[in-house]
This record gives structure tokens, C-alpha cells and sequence, in this order.
């Protein structure tokens, strides 16, 4: 009867984490604890008015045999998924295989992982702790505190695009591709100082 009891709480205990999540997406936040998985039928986390949306790009669909995918904001209403963000490895290719997963965590924001579980990349938060993420309507995926202090954006952490409205620091950069938007080599610092 104990164990019954026991299953019972495990079980609503589930369903209303999961509930949690479907209604926190639905008012266009995303929750700690929600993930994203390359290759799979999962939705991208899109913006109030379905402009914008943070996910997975699949590159070159019509001739990606070796699955390669892209975390990335992308324009979601128009047929060509238009890439205005992508993750920066640094010295590495940004490109993921099928099975990688970013997770929405409290003290990391963003985590990348390959299938194998090796983090790929991060949002570094360096202060306070994310309550959630928020893709805007302006491009701009945004993770915020509980207080609604922001914590990382995508527009202060700029790939190649640059967006209206997106302001750039003289510190920051962008980065291209060196033979376009195949994504398929290391990137080249642009410096705006």
C-alpha cells in the first residue's frame, strides 16, 4: 500500500512538472529544466509572434547525410530558415551531430552537449542564478533571473548577423563563416575596434 501511495506522488509529481512546462512554453517562456535535442521532432523555442525561433538548424537538409545541425535562432516564418545566430565554439566547428541536447539549467543557462554527453559550449552565466528564457520578438533569446534582472542575451554575445536594434560593444566581434553559411570550418574574428 506504501509503495502505491509512494508511485502515486512520483507520478503527479511528474505530470505537474510536465504541465509546468507546457504552459510556461505556451506563454512563450522557457522554463529551467527544458531541453532541446538535434534531429528529433522536438519544437524550437519561438518568439510571441512566431518570427523568431531558438533551436536546432539542420544544415543543408536536402544533402546532410552525416546529420549535422546548428544551435541557432533562426527566422521562423519564411520557408528558407534564415540563420541570424549560431553558438560560438571559438576553435571549433559550431556544426553538432544528430542526438546533441542543449538544457535550459539554473547556474549554466545554455549547456550543449554532443550525444556522448561532452559539453560543447555554454552561455557562462557568471552572476545569479536563471529562472528562465525568453525569445523575443526583436531576435534576442534572453535568459533572466527570477527577479527578471537579465543574465546572458544573444544579442551582447553577437555571431554574424546583426539585427535592427541589436547594439555591439567596440570589445565584441562578429565572426564568418569562411565559405559561407555551410558552417563547415572555423570562424574569422571581425573586430569592430
Amino acid at each position: 500500500m506504501a509503495s502505491a501511495k509512494l508511485y502515486f506522488m512520483f507520478f503527479l509529481s511528474q505530470l505537474l512538472y510536465y504541465l509546468h512546462l507546457a504552459i510556461a512554453q505556451n506563454n512563450r517562456t522557457v522554463p529551467v529544466g527544458a531541453t532541446l535535442t538535434a534531429g528529433t521532432n522536438s519544437s524550437p523555442w519561438v518568439s510571441p509572434s512566431g518570427d523568431f525561433a531558438f533551436g536546432f538548424h539542420q544544415l543543408d537538409e536536402e544533402n546532410n547525410s552525416n546529420g549535422l545541425f546548428l544551435l541557432s535562432i533562426f527566422y521562423n516564418k519564411i520557408p528558407e530558415k534564415t540563420v541570424v545566430w549560431y553558438t560560438d565554439n571559438k576553435d571549433q566547428n559550431p556544426a553538432v551531430p544528430r542526438g546533441s541536447q542543449v538544457k535550459l539549467t539554473a547556474d549554466r543557462g545554455l549547456v550543449l552537449n554532443d550525444p556522448q554527453g561532452k559539453q560543447l559550449w555554454s552561455s557562462k552565466i557568471e552572476v545569479g542564478t536563471v529562472a528562465i528564457g525568453v525569445m523575443n520578438d526583436t531576435g534576442n533569446f534572453v535568459l533572466a533571473s527570477s527577479s527578471s534582472s537579465k543574465l546572458w542575451d544573444s544579442f551582447t554575445n553577437p555571431s554574424d548577423t546583426l539585427l535592427p536594434g541589436q547594439m555591439m560593444e567596440t570589445e565584441q566581434g562578429l565572426f564568418f563563416s569562411k565559405i559561407g553559411h555551410q558552417f563547415l570550418t572555423r570562424t574569422v574574428p571581425i573586430s569592430l575596434a
